[in-house]
Parts: C-alpha cells; structure tokens; sequence
C-alpha cells in the first residue's frame, strides 16, 4: 500500500486516478450551454436556467442504470450554433444497445436532440430514451401548458412540495415562461412523454422522460427493435438581451432568521470490529452528538452487535441512535431490544422504526422502555418511501429518511446538482409529519443498504462504498450537503460510518486497498469538514447564497460574536470568490492538494495549524480555493 505522498493528485482529487470528461461550451443564440460526454447540461437564458440537462438513458427490469461506451463523438460549433454527433454502446450483463444520437444548435436558440436507437440483444428495460431534467428554483410553482398527443390542451403547475405524483402527464409539448413574456417550449417526438418530482430521491430537479409508468414494466426489447425519438427546445415571445460580462463569484451571507445547526452523528462501521482506542479519540474530537446502530433482531448476531455498540457509544460518550428494524412479530422484537438494552443501563438519544403496517403499538412498546427518549418512524430508504404511503403511526415524535446523491446519476457533475436536492425534501416531510421534526439518517454518497449483514473483507469494493469517500471532492460535498439539510431546518443529521471505505477514516486493515486507495489509518478530508463543524460550539445556521451555487457555495455558522464559514471548490479548477458580508477581523484555514495527504496522515497536527490572516475590506474578502478544496473562515468582532 503506498504512503500517502505517493498518491497521484487525481485520486486526492476524487478518490481514483484518470480525468473527468471534458466540459465544453456551446452557444445557440440566445442560449448558452455545456456539452459534456453525450449530454447538454445547463441551457441558460442569462443568468436563468431554461433546461438542466438533455440526455439519453438506458435502465433496465431492476431500475439499474447502466454507462455507455461513448464512440464516433463529432464536435462542430461556430460563434452562436453547433453539431454534435456520437454514438452509445451499452454492452452489460447480456444487454447489448446502440444509441446514434446527433445534436444541433441554431442562431434563433432552437436545439434539437435527436436519437435513433437499435437493440443488438434481447432484454428487459424499465426506461429506454431520452431524459430532460427541469430545475428546481426556476420552476417550483411555476405553470407549465401542456399539450396531449390528442392535440388537447391543460395547465397544471411545477409542484412547491414535493409531490409523489407525476404534476404532468400525456406529454407531447411543454410550454412554460422563462423571463417576461418570453416562454420555452419543448416538443418531444417518437414516445409519450411524463414528468416526475425528483426531488423524492434527493435530486435537485423535475424530470421528463418516457415511458409513462402505468404502462406494464418491465416491457421486452428484442434485438433488432428500432426507437427513434427527438426532443426540441425552442423560444418565443420577447426573447431579452443577454450578453455581457459574467457576474463575479461571490458568497453572499444573509443577516436576519437563522435555523439552528442540526445534531449531528454518525455511524457504527458495517465493514469493520470494535474501534480502536486512537479511533475512539479521533471521533470525540469531532463534537458528535450521537452514535447510530442497527438493530435487526432476525438477524442470528444481533445481540452481540449492539452490545459492542453500547461499549463504543460508552467510550464515545455518546448516546446511541437506534433504527430498529423489526420482524413479523414487531411488538416482541421491540421488547427483545428493551431487554437486551434496558433504558437504565444505556443512553439513547432516538429510536427509529421501520416496519410496514400500523407502527402503533411498537411506538407504544418503546415508549413504556424508554418514557424520555423520542420514537419516531419513516422511510428506509428515501424520502420517497415516506412520500408514496404518506401516514405517520400514532405517537411517533419525528420522522427520518436517508438521503443520497448517487439514485439516477453518478458522475461528480450531477452530485454537486444533487447535494441542494437533499435540502428540498426537509419542509415537505415536516409538513407530512405535521410539523414533526426531521431526521435525516444516514447521509451517504452511495445509497445505503440497511441494516447491513457484517464486516467485509477482500479486493471488492462494498455495493455501498465509493472511492471518492477518501477524497477532497467527498470533502465539498459534504459542505454541500450539510448547507442544505441545516439550512432547511433538519433537527438530526449522521453522517457515514466511523471506520472504513464509507466512513470517516480508514481501517488499520483496509477493505479493498487495491481499489479505495486511502491508506491505512488515513482520515479522510471529510473528517475535518465535520470537526470543523464540531469544534465550532452551539451554532445557528445563517443563509448565504452563492451567485454559482454548483461551482463555489458555504455554509455559514453563528455562535454570539463568532462566525465560521466552511466554503467547498466543486470543480477541478483553481476559482476565485468574493466573501461577505463580514465583521471584524479573519482568518483562513484550507484543505487542499497542498496540504491533504499530512491532514489525512495526521489530522491532529492539521487541527492544530495556525490560520492565516484575511484581508478585510468594506466587509468583504477574496480568497482563491484550489480545485476540489475546502476552507474554513473565522471571524470574530
């Protein structure tokens, strides 16, 4: 295993060695765009975003979605249209496809995306052709003017809660206003096309894709079958000028209602045995509020579990949040749990239980065990698993999700869109709940799966892990993330696990070192974003607003005179950005390619850095952040 020092700067970067897919600008028109590998993303008017992304999909009878092999890629553009062309190979687990796809942009913003696509297998799908995805904060609440394939018309609205339901149906053109009497319209050619509420699975966006879901799935693809679709964006109305110099970057920190810092944990390592004790100090150096265990008592070792929880949780000094998973007979499970963890030996901060049916009486149960400690239930899984059955059991005291940033897309463009999603669901589940608190448990960067059967060891990676856990980018987004959720009112946040390649260090004996390269007892960059947070004391949470929220955005802390801003670089590129306003004087501290192999070899002599001084005028501040690095700003008055 290499030293740390050793390691090459992409995997720092973002956990792995390689480049990202190159981002290039296109211009229809009024339109301004980026191409990257087969797909348009951010088609803007201005400053306004029309259109998030433009691509084509392929998942299959189990929602898997599965990465092409981009081929034959042909870029031409001039000063205000384009064409591109290039071809999808999918050839995975016996199912073989070809996408030819061609793009064009034109003088008047017209673009049009077209596909012609060929089964060179037989298989079974669940979504096969194109997908647009709509923005949130331009769109929530907004009408959209419909027209069926029938040549009928209606008018429904983007939704401001998130809804369940698809808001629109039977799609054959959308139609919506983008800036005074200037509207988009988007026709889609070869399928019936719907939109959903993405942000039921922590995406920051509408999407509009085809199937419609009534339809029988999985429906069969035979080799051979052809599928030829196009989608076409147009504007009409008075179309306002847009071109000018773009607007600086800058962090603008909001005065007024604050929300307060949610309790933040993590959890016991799926992957890993006890902790050990320099593990155990690392941890209670982060300030955690509370330690999570699973609790399946189907499962054959599930005592032994738990009690080695409650040793770690002792030594922690912190109190346990139990999800408890109960089985076929939920009222005898919840009173084996009360047995084996009895309310007078152990603190719990909260227990969670996940059970489908009438919850009730298991809330009753815990309660009796535990009279001082809140019950509550909720999905495990996404927030759209609370959403879909929308009912809360009687007593519960707070409702919990997880949230991830990996449902439907996987490449760091589409995270960083993601980590505001996480924030979108939090006023919508405390208005289900009825103005119950919301818990959000775990957040991961890979979805989840709970409660895990045990340790793991050998060359592959965990189904839940992802090598960029280790990196700077992990890092950023977990600024990202923990932005959202507080900023939202979340009232419990947890983070990760302890130890392992979804925690917050690396194990003495690492799990898959061939291919999560973090080396052994590293701390990985994250960490420091949650000590940071920690050791900053009793916070509120005061709303800042980044001008490019999914280049450079912050997290901004209030403790009486004090402040600590966490900013995070999302991008691979050196960037600039103005800060403010500030009071009194400041001081920086980073995280970055400079610096993070001696922060992730020895987090406890990085803590101890002497920030350096900032430069403060008419109470603002310019700083420049490498690529993928985070930094905290303090200042006091």
């Amino acid at each position: 295993m290499p030293h740390a020092a050793q390691l090459p700067k992409e995997v720092y970067y973002y956990g792995h060695e390689g480049q990202q897919p190159a981002q290039v600008p296109l211009r229809a028109g009024p339109l301004r765009l980026l191409y990257e590998a087969g797909n348009l993303r951010y088609v803007r008017l201005g400053e306004r975003e029309v259109v998030r992304m433009i691509y084509p999909t392929l998942r299959d009878r189990n929602w898997g979605t599965y990465l092409p092999t981009l081929r034959n890629e042909k870029i031409e553009q001039t000063a205000n249209s384009f064409r591109i062309s290039y071809e999808n190979h999918y050839d995975s687990e016996g199912i073989q496809y070809r996408f030819r796809c061609v793009i064009e942009g034109k003088p008047d913003g017209t673009i049009r995306f077209e596909l012609d696509g060929e089964a060179l297998s037989t298989f079974l799908k669940n979504r096969l052709g194109i997908c647009v995805l709509h923005p949130i904060a331009e769109h929530a609440g907004r009408s959209g003017e419909i027209t069926r394939p029938d040549g009928s018309q209606y008018t429904g609205k983007f939704p401001v809660d998130v809804q369940p339901d698809q808001p629109f149906k039977d799609i054959r053109t959308m139609r919506w206003e983008v800036a005074p009497n200037c509207f988009a319209s988007l026709a889609f050619g070869g399928e019936v096309f719907e939109t959903e509420d993405q942000r039921n699975y922590g995406d920051a966006s509408f999407k509009t894709y085809c199937t419609p879901q009534d339809r029988p799935k999985p429906a069969e693809v035979k080799q051979g079958d052809r599928l030829r679709q196009t989608v076409e964006l147009t504007l009409g109305g008075t179309v306002p000028a847009v071109d000018g110099p773009p607007t600086p970057l800058q962090l603008t920190i909001s005065e007024g209602e604050t929300t307060p810092l949610p309790a933040i944990g993590t959890g016991r390592s799926s992957e890993v045995g006890e902790l050990s004790a320099g593990e155990i100090e690392r941890l209670k150096a982060l300030k955690l509020a509370h330690y999570r265990v699973d609790v399946a008592p189907a499962q054959p070792d599930w005592t032994t579990r738990l009690q080695a929880a409650v040793r770690e949780s002792r030594q922690l000094g912190l109190p346990l949040e139990v999800m408890l998973y109960p089985g076929t007979d939920p009222v005898a499970d919840a009173n084996a749990f009360l047995r084996e963890c009895p309310s007078e030996r152990v603190s719990v901060q909260s227990i969670t239980v996940f059970q489908k049916g009438d919850l009730s009486p298991v809330v009753r149960a815990l309660k009796e065990g535990y009279p001082n400690t809140p019950v509550g239930t909720g999905a495990n899984g996404v927030f759209m698993g609370l959403n879909a059955t929308r009912t809360i059991a009687d007593g519960a005291e707070f409702v919990a999700y997880a949230v991830d940033p990996q449902i439907h897309l996987f490449d760091n463009t589409s995270i960083v869109e993601n980590l505001a999603g996480q924030g979108f669901a939090v006023p919508s589940a405390r208005k289900l709940g009825n103005g119950r608190p919301v818990y959000v448990t775990p957040v991961t960067l890979k979805p989840s799966r709970r409660p895990a059967t045990g340790p793991v060891a050998g060359d592959a990676l965990p189904r839940s892990s992802d090598v960029r856990q280790m990196s700077l980018f992990g890092a950023a987004c977990t600024v990202g993330s923990l932005k959202a959720l507080a900023e939202a009112g979340a009232a419990s946040v947890t983070y990760y696990e302890t130890v392992g390649t979804q925690g917050l260090m690396q194990a003495g004996a690492p799990v898959a070192p061939a291919v999560f390269k973090a080396p052994a007892g590293a701390a990985y960059p994250l960490y420091h974003v949650l000590r940071s947070a920690g050791e900053f004391g009793p916070a509120r949470v005061l709303k800042s607003t980044s001008n490019r929220p999914l280049t450079v955005d912050g997290l901004v802390l209030s403790n009486r005179n004090a402040r600590r801003i966490l900013l995070a670089n999302y991008t691979g590129q050196e960037q600039t950005v103005r800060v403010g306003p500030l009071k009194g004087n400041a001081q920086l501290r980073t995280l970055d390619e400079t610096n993070v192999s001696e922060a992730m070899s020895s987090p406890e002599t990085y803590a101890k850095e002497v920030a350096q001084p900032l430069s403060v005028t008419k109470g603002y501040t310019t700083l420049r952040l490498k690529p993928y690095a985070t930094a905290v700003v303090d200042t006091r008055e």
